[in-house]
Formats: C-alpha cells, sequence, structure tokens
C-alpha cells in the first residue's frame, strides 16, 4: 500500500510540474540595439526607438544583399518605416542631434530606393525628393543656428544641394550650396563644385555669396602662359603641399589621430599635385599670387581636395 501511495503521489507530482509548464507563456527573444540578428528582426519593439533604428539599419543592409530587385525593395521599405517609426519617437522629448542621425539614415534609405528605378524616372524622382525633405528638416531643426550645430547645417545644406543638382533644380540646389558655404563647409567635391560653376557662367542660378567661377582660357592667357607657368607650378607646389599637411596634422587633434601619420604621404602628392595644378592656372591667365590654393587660403574658392579642376 505505502508503495502504491508513492506512486500516486509522484504521478500526480508530475501532472502538475506538465500543466504548470504548459500554462507559462513563452519567453520573448530580447533585441538589443549592439547585436542585431534576423530572428531579432521579426521581434521588433515599435515603441523603442533605438531599436527601430537598429533594425532599420539591419534592413538596409540586407537589401544590398538581396537576391532579386523585388526583394531589395521590399526590404528597403522596411528600413524606411522602421526610421520613420524612431523619427516619429523622437519628435518629443529628444535633441536635434538624435534626429538628425535618424534623419540621414532615412536620407539613405530612400537614395537606396531611387537607385532601384533607373528606368522610372517618376518613382525615382519621388524618392529623391524625400531624400532632399530629410536634409531640409535638419536645417530647420537646428534653428537658430550657432557654433554647435553651424557644421551640423553646413552638411545637411550640402547633401540637399546634390540631391538637388541630381533632381535639376538648379536655383534650389545653389541656395542649398550657399547655406553650406556660409556655414563653413570643408569637403567640396570637383563634381559639385563645376555644376555650380556652370550654374553661375550660364545665368541658371547666380550667386552673390559662393565664389566667382574660376577663369576659362583665353588668347592673352595662352600667351602668356610661357611667362606664368614656372612661378605658378612652384607657387602652387608649395601651397598645396603645405595646405595637405596641415589637413593630416588636423587629425591629429581629432578623433582619429594615427591618420595624422598620413602627413609623410600627403605633403610629397600635395607637391606633386600641386605642380600639375600650377600648370593649370597658368594655362587660365593666372598670376602666381592668385593661384588656386591661395585663393582657396583666403576663402575666394572652394575648399578641395582636387588638385586639379575641369579645364
Amino acid at each position: 500500500m505505502k508503495k502504491r501511495n508513492t506512486f500516486y503521489f509522484i504521478g500526480i507530482l508530475l501532472l502538475v510540474c506538465v500543466a504548470a509548464v504548459a500554462q507559462t507563456p513563452p519567453a520573448k527573444p530580447k533585441v538589443t540595439t549592439q547585436k542585431f540578428t534576423q530572428n531579432d528582426a521579426k521581434h521588433v519593439d515599435m515603441q523603442d526607438a533605438d531599436v527601430c533604428v537598429e533594425a532599420g539599419r539591419f534592413y538596409y543592409e540586407q537589401a544590398f544583399k538581396a537576391g532579386s530587385l523585388e526583394e531589395a525593395s521590399v526590404l528597403l521599405n522596411q528600413s524606411i518605416t522602421l526610421f520613420q517609426r524612431a523619427l516619429e519617437l523622437r519628435q518629443k522629448n529628444a535633441l536635434p542631434s538624435e534626429r538628425t542621425v535618424i534623419r540621414h539614415h532615412l536620407s539613405d534609405a530612400f537614395m537606396a530606393a531611387a537607385r532601384l528605378f533607373p528606368n522610372d524616372f517618376k518613382t525615382a524622382t519621388a524618392y529623391l525628393r524625400k531624400a532632399a525633405e530629410q536634409y531640409e528638416a535638419v536645417i530647420e531643426d537646428c534653428q537658430p543656428v550657432n557654433d554647435r550645430n553651424k557644421e551640423t547645417v553646413a552638411e545637411a545644406a550640402y547633401r540637399m544641394a546634390e540631391i538637388l543638382f541630381l533632381l535639376n533644380d538648379d536655383k534650389k540646389a545653389v541656395a542649398a550650396a550657399e547655406i553650406a558655404w556660409t556655414n563653413g563647409w570643408g569637403e567640396w567635391e570637383q563634381v559639385m563644385i563645376d555644376r555650380l560653376n556652370d550654374c553661375q557662367r550660364s545665368g541658371t542660378a547666380a550667386s552673390d555669396v559662393l565664389p566667382p567661377p574660376s577663369k576659362r582660357a583665353t588668347t592673352t592667357s595662352i600667351v602668356l602662359f610661357p611667362l606664368n607657368v614656372l612661378p605658378d607650378m612652384l607657387g602652387e607646389a608649395v601651397c598645396t603641399s603645405c595646405l595637405q599637411g596641415k589637413r593630416s596634422l588636423s587629425w591629429f587633434r581629432g578623433s582619429k589621430p594615427l591618420l595624422g601619420f598620413s602627413v609623410v604621404v600627403a605633403v610629397p602628392i600635395g607637391f606633386a599635385g600641386g605642380l600639375v595644378g600650377g600648370v593649370q592656372e597658368a594655362w587660365r591667365g593666372y598670376p602666381f599670387w592668385n593661384t588656386r590654393s591661395i585663393r582657396m587660403m583666403q576663402g575666394r574658392e572652394y575648399p578641395s581636395n582636387a588638385f586639379i579642376n575641369g579645364w
């Protein structure tokens, strides 16, 4: 009897344990912003801005690994939705800098989506305009502009100008470039410089703020070329090597001090590039005291790492 009662007791205890386990809800996987995986992506907390941003980045990166345009489009749309949700959550009780980061991600996603439709002008244009709107919102969010946010404003304006040029909206692009210039943006691509110069030369979008277009070769400048070429080459070589060296040394005080050692390579490259740039400046008729590198140092020319620009 004792053994039988013991078996009954053990049996009842096992049944109670099984019932308790069956009624316990399964634990949800934890989503972290450090390691976001495919399994985590299925359980995104739409009330957490940080999680939405990380999930959006995850889908954005997966879109470039997609096996088809359709799959890439779906992943990018998921990424855009998540970034928009994160931005919505950050509209209140968040710093403008936090919203700026999300808007940069969102603009990148819109730009990537636009590239999926090279033959659909209307759809691609719509995505590009949405990308430009994000940078416009960054500028508005940083008003009034001060020393702490002027760099953010300058970058947003520059990126917006790039997109507006893709949309062939030259007047608005030049206006955005003016904001970038007045707020000290210092990394002008040669393609952007050429487009701005073309706008001013053609009168499509005049500007009293931006540097004037560089000269073009004339009969007089060609005749004076033998006189100007050696002084221009020497002056540009010295000034350009100094500019490259200064830029490299500035990294010692920045977040990437190891890049400062690139000064060993930057100075010789700057000297060689200056020799080539001096030939171009002489061909256009600039004297050695008014070459491109000198104009850059005086704030009368776009800061650019390009040694030469369009002839």
